[in-house]
């Protein structure tokens, strides 16, 4: 036991280092940016206003960290290039999206709340340690669930059915935001739109095998 333990722990040690170093650079740079000189606009539209509150999906919104982490090892496991693929299409979209909160910051109006159940109490937690509600466009929940779904659906060796499911999980989260008034669809739109660009630069700079050939040698 003792030995299969050490040897998981050798085989993931690079990439939950190398996936904690990306969390630190995108929560260092969340946290610094949150002290912009410039307005903060409020974004939101009629269609989010008929979007109603609903706190049972806090569930899949705070199913989101683990798929920080379960996510990219588990591409590790199935093809190491699909790994750093998704790695450097984050560390682009991250790097953009420092840019963006910085010089167009971006916040929501929340609902009042009031805490009648488990999942009301985990929506009041998630407003406790996220308030104010700053730098909202792109959504991350947003960028890193569809960079996900983007890798399931290139990654042949991934059966059908992990595809499904991961899919599934990653679009709940999305929806998630918006219904416990995380997000906006604007913000959601920006993230997909900032994907697609990142996703871009990475095939045409071929970063991902840069990363594998001096990573992973």
């Amino acid at each position: 036991m003792k030995k299969k333990f050490k040897e998981l722990f050798n085989y993931y040690k690079k990439p939950i280092i190398l996936l904690i170093l990306l969390t630190c650079y995108q929560g260092g740079s969340y946290a610094l940016v949150k002290y912009t000189p410039f307005s903060y606009h409020v974004l939101g539209s009629s269609i989010d206003d008929s979007i109603p509150f609903v706190p049972f999906w806090s569930i899949f919104y705070v199913s989101w960290h683990a798929l920080l982490f379960l996510g990219p090892l588990y591409f590790y496991r199935k093809n190491r290039k699909a790994f750093y693929w998704y790695l450097a299409v984050n560390f682009i979209v991250d790097t953009i999206a420092i840019f963006i909160f910085f010089f167009y910051p971006t916040t929501l109006i929340r609902p009042e709340l009031e805490i009648t159940d488990l999942f009301s109490f985990l929506v009041r937690f998630m407003y406790f340690i996220d308030t104010p509600a700053l730098n909202c466009l792109p959504s991350i929940h947003c960028t890193t669930c569809f960079i996900a779904i983007f890798t399931l659906i290139k990654t042949k060796e991934i059966c059908i059915k992990h595809k499904i499911l991961g899919i599934t999980i990653a679009i709940l989260i999305i929806l998630s935001t918006f219904f416990i008034k995380q997000h906006v669809i604007a913000d959601a739109i920006a993230a997909f739109a900032l994907v697609c660009f990142s996703w871009g630069v990475v095939l045409i700079s071929k970063l991902d095998m840069k990363a594998l050939k001096k990573l992973d040698s």
